[in-house]
C-alpha cells in the first residue's frame, strides 16, 4: 500500500502521541518533524527535526502536501495551521482506530481524536480541536475550532465548547450547557451552568475563579 508523506509539526510531548497514532494507521509516511525551538537533527521516537519552519520552503513541497499540528497550545495550534494552510499544505484529520463515533457525527481539518474517546450521534466538531484520551461526549454536542479537552472529560448531551476553550483534565460537563471562547475549566471541575468568555472556572459546582482578559 502506497503511504502518504507527511510532516508533523511540533516536537513536544504532545508530537510522541501523534506519532504513535500515525503509526497505527498504517496510512502515513512521516518525512520529518518542524519545531521552532529543538535543533535540527533531534530526535523525538526515532524521527527527526529537520529544521524550523523555515525548512519548509527549502523542500520539495510535491512530496510534503499533507501536514499535521502537534501542539497542545491551542494559540500555537492555530498560528501553525494557519501558516501550513496559507502554504498550500493539507492539514490531515487523525482518529485512533480505538475510539468509537455515533450516527453523524462530523470533524474537519487539523481535529485530532484519540484513544478510547466516545463521541455519541449527532455532534459536530471544528479544525484543529483536540480531544483526548478516554474521553465522553454525549449527542448533539458542538465542538468548536481549537479547543482542546483533556483527558477524561465527561460531557454532557447538546453541550457547546466554544472556540479555543480548555477543559481539564476529569471534568464534567452537565448537559445543555455552554462553555464560552477562550475560557478554561479546571480539572475535576464540574460544570452545571454555563461558562463566560475568557473566564477560569473551578470546583464542585465550578465557579469563575478568574478573568482571563
Amino acid at each position: 500500500m502506497h503511504k502518504i508523506s507527511l510532516i508533523i509539526y511540533g516536537a513536544g510531548d504532545h508530537a510522541k502521541v501523534i506519532i504513535d497514532l500515525v503509526e497505527k494507521l498504517n496510512q502515513y509516511n512521516i518525512v520529518g518533524l518542524i519545531d521552532d525551538a529543538k535543533p535540527a537533527g533531534s530526535l523525538v521516537l526515532n524521527y527527526s527535526v529537520l529544521g524550523d519552519q523555515t525548512i519548509l520552503d527549502q523542500k520539495d513541497k510535491k512530496e510534503l502536501l499533507h501536514a499535521f499540528v502537534a501542539i497542545g497550545n491551542s494559540l500555537w495550534r492555530r498560528e501553525k495551521s494557519n501558516f501550513l494552510t496559507k502554504n498550500d499544505f493539507n492539514l490531515i484529520s487523525l482518529l485512533h482506530p480505538f475510539t468509537s463515533l455515533g450516527k453523524n457525527v462530523t470533524y474537519q481539518s487539523g481535529t485530532c481524536i484519540c484513544a478510547g474517546v466516545v463521541i455519541d450521534t449527532g455532534t459536530t466538531i471544528g479544525k484543529g480541536v483536540l480531544i483526548n484520551d478516554k474521553t465522553e461526549i454525549g449527542y448533539d454536542c458542538h465542538i468548536n475550532d481549537y479547543a482542546h479537552i483533556a483527558p477524561g472529560v465527561n460531557c454532557g448531551d447538546n453541550v457547546c465548547i466554544d472556540t479555543m476553550s480548555f477543559i481539564g483534565m476529569g471534568a464534567t460537563l452537565q448537559s445543555g450547557i455552554k462553555i464560552g471562547a477562550h475560557s478554561f475549566v479546571c480539572i475535576g471541575s464540574h460544570v452545571t451552568k454555563d461558562v463566560p468568555d475568557y473566564v477560569k472556572m473551578a470546583g464542585n459546582p465550578a465557579r469563575v475563579i478568574e478573568k482571563l482578559y
